[in-house]
C-alpha cells in the first residue's frame, strides 16, 4: 500500500470539502493548502465546524509533507491520517 499517497489524499480531501462549501456560498479565496485558513472563511456560514479545527490542522502537513521525497508515511501514520479526515 502506498501509504504517503493515502495521507495526501487525506488533505485534499479536506481541502476540496472546504473549499467546495465556500463556493456554494460564492465565496472567493485564493489557492491554498493551509486548511485553517480555509475553516476561518467558512466559520461564519458554518459555525459549528470549528470543532474539526485540531483535525484540519494536522491534515495541513499531509499535502507536502508526504507527496515529496522527504518523509514517508508508514500504516500508522495513514490510519491516523484516515480517522482526522473522517471525524
Amino acid at each position: 500500500m502506498n501509504y504517503d499517497a493515502a495521507c495526501f489524499h487525506t488533505e485534499q480531501c479536506a481541502e476540496k470539502y472546504l473549499k467546495a462549501r465556500l463556493q456554494e456560498e460564492g465565496f472567493t479565496f485564493s489557492k491554498t493548502h493551509d486548511l485553517r485558513m480555509l475553516l476561518n472563511l467558512v466559520l461564519p456560514f458554518e459555525s459549528n465546524w470549528d470543532g474539526m479545527r485540531p483535525h484540519l490542522q494536522a491534515l495541513t502537513a499531509f499535502a507536502v509533507d508526504f507527496r515529496y521525497p522527504r518523509a514517508m508515511a508508514d500504516k500508522a501514520i495513514a490510519a491516523e491520517a484516515i480517522k482526522l479526515c473522517c471525524i
